[in-house]
């Protein structure tokens, strides 16, 4: 645009700017009933934006500098009371390299947000699973000699890829050749798929209208069983990554089960954390974090 006017991009990055200003300040926070809290990455050197999402709207509400607690809080604060009760549900991320780094934000919800559901994302909890199988992987590929190695080439996507899009590639022979080299790898490989069938467990006909209202104690208890026996298969394997990733999901067990409550996950922030690095890339980079999030309010939040 600037170049089609004719004029200088900093005049016309400050026309915008104020512009995008206003729009933000007439937006309104009212009716936001189901949330996300999540991480973008906006600068190199492990540097984060603080993402919440509307996931009823779709659409971002609030972008937060740095991931911090006390910036949570302080949406909330601009929520006010009566906002905050309305907030029925919030998902949020379970990293386990950032679990301590959660516990406050988990502190600042439960603070503010007296009558919201905390859910675990469930594609951060599966991941955490997906890390351990294939740190079994790299561990098994580093005590064999080199000719054994080779026979387990490509084994990391055949392994985390799914048993459904194995077969839709037409890859389930390789996958069971692989499998029947390495007994261990076999073996994770099984819990892994138990794992993910557990959070495909859907409530019965008879269930479902007490699961819509989050009370449904038989769905709940049938969901707890499945997942004490996933946790008996992995205390009989006694490796190690799995045995970590199982302590964290204990750890974080209640809010992992409010999933089957709602079936709210976080998978619209892959979206959003998409559009971002596009905005980034587009501009070479912003160092004015302020035009950076604006621009991010105008391509997926209120704007």
């Amino acid at each position: 645009m600037a170049a089609r006017y004719e004029l200088a991009w900093g005049t016309v990055r400050d026309v915008d700017l104020r512009i995008l200003r206003v729009k933000i300040a007439s937006q309104s926070l009212e009716g936001i009933r189901r949330i996300g809290v999540d991480e973008v990455s906006h600068e190199k050197g492990r540097k984060y934006l603080t993402v919440a999402p509307d996931l009823d709207r779709r659409k971002v509400v609030r972008i937060l500098e740095e991931n911090k607690a006390k910036s949570l809080a302080a949406f909330f604060k601009e929520l006010g009371k009566e906002g905050c009760a309305w907030i029925e549900c919030v998902v949020i991320d379970m990293a386990s390299k950032l679990a301590c780094q959660w516990r406050p934000y988990r502190k600042a919800i439960r603070r503010h947000l007296r009558n919201a559901l905390v859910i675990i994302d469930k594609f951060h909890v599966i991941k955490a699973v997906h890390e351990a199988l294939d740190q079994v992987r790299k561990d098994e590929q580093a005590r064999l000699d080199p000719d054994e190695r080779r026979d387990l080439k490509g084994a990391r996507w055949l392994l985390l890829r799914s048993l459904q899009k194995t077969q839709g590639k037409g890859k389930t022979e390789t996958l069971g050749d692989l499998l029947a080299l390495n007994e261990t790898l076999a073996k994770v490989y099984i819990l892994k798929e138990e794992f993910r069938e557990w959070y495909a467990i859907k409530p019965a006909e008879d269930e479902w209208l007490l699961a819509k209202q989050a009370s449904s104690k038989a769905f709940l208890e049938r969901v707890k069983e499945a997942l004490r026996k996933w946790y008996r298969h992995v205390h009989e394997i006694a490796l190690k990554p799995f045995d970590k990733v199982l302590q964290t999901i204990k750890n974080w067990r209640g809010p992992i089960l409010n999933h089957f409550l709602t079936g709210l996950s976080n998978g619209l922030s892959e979206g959003i954390n998409n559009v971002i690095k596009t905005i980034k890339k587009r501009a070479y980079g912003f160092r004015d974090k302020e035009y950076f999030t604006l621009k991010i309010y105008q391509k997926v939040g209120l704007i």
